[in-house]
């Protein structure tokens, strides 16, 4: 069954440094993903209101990538024997290199609340 969620953020320049899929439960863990992005800007991204007694914060990173051209996006979450299923697409550039400017491909979303164990799933897209 599929679950409804909604994107709090993406970008391809100014995700954290390091590859990484999180599950956010509380502030205080939206604040240091937040702050993650900062590493380009003078100031932090404005950090959005979650009541995290109702939903959680899904997050997937893709690091440092060489160029343009890269990218990450959650494209579906699936519910399948009370375990959630995180559907992640990563995209590479289908041309050469098209500028020599290191990116930070990630997206953010926010989902109701689950208890039970959260898989992330890669699917790889040229």
């Amino acid at each position: 069954m599929d679950v409804d969620f909604e994107t709090l953020k993406k970008s391809y320049y100014d995700g954290p440094l390091k590859r990484n899929n999180c599950i956010i439960k509380n502030n205080s863990e939206l604040n240091n993903f937040f702050e993650e992005l900062s590493f380009l800007q003078l100031d932090y991204p404005p950090i959005p209101k979650i009541n995290f007694s109702d939903n959680i914060v899904i997050a997937v990173a893709r690091g440092g990538c060489p160029s343009e051209g890269y990218g990450i996006e959650i494209k579906k979450l699936r519910k399948d024997n009370g375990k959630l299923e995180v559907l992640v697409e990563e995209t590479n550039p289908i041309n050469d290199v098209l500028t020599d400017i290191c990116t930070y491909p990630y997206h953010i979303i926010k989902t109701k609340k689950h208890e039970g164990e959260i898989s992330f799933i890669i699917i790889s897209k040229i």
